[in-house]
């Protein structure tokens, strides 16, 4: 399942909420998108920087829609999906929000690049403890 919201361009309107690549138009099942995204969102700082984060064992994708609103402000998306959501239900998703998909394929290039260089970190990190242990016994 995928979920997101993302402010209007215009400040009369609701924020867009969409489920699965559907934007939704039932209050009861907007509040519950966005009761789903603030619950997952609620300990971390977003900040002002596009990312993708991974959260217990939700993904988490903050970006800025390429429109501004009315006010000329940038208007930030939240996209929130689990393990089980393939990448067409996420292309699908951001085709409907009308974010370039190329856009989460590059977040997603770094967050990889940078969960690869923790792993190098920790596994430097325990070879010197290793030497360390074997000079020093």
């Amino acid at each position: 399942m995928i979920l997101a919201t993302m402010q209007p361009i215009d400040t009369s309107e609701n924020s867009i909420a969409v489920c699965d690549g559907v934007v939704e138009c039932d209050q009861k099942k907007r509040d519950w998108i966005f009761s789903e995204i603030y619950a997952t969102t609620r300990q971390i700082k977003l900040g002002h920087s596009e990312k993708l984060l991974k959260v217990s064992d939700k993904n988490l994708c903050f970006v800025f829609h390429p429109i501004r609103d009315i006010f000329n402000r940038i208007r930030p998306v939240t996209i929130v999906w689990d393990k089980n959501t393939s990448e067409e239900e996420i292309e699908k998703t951001f085709a409907r929000l009308e974010i370039p998909f190329s856009r989460y394929l590059e977040l997603k290039k770094a967050f990889q690049k940078k969960q690869n260089n923790k792993k190098i970190f920790v596994f430097g990190l325990f070879f010197v403890l290793i030497i360390a242990c074997y000079f020093f016994k």
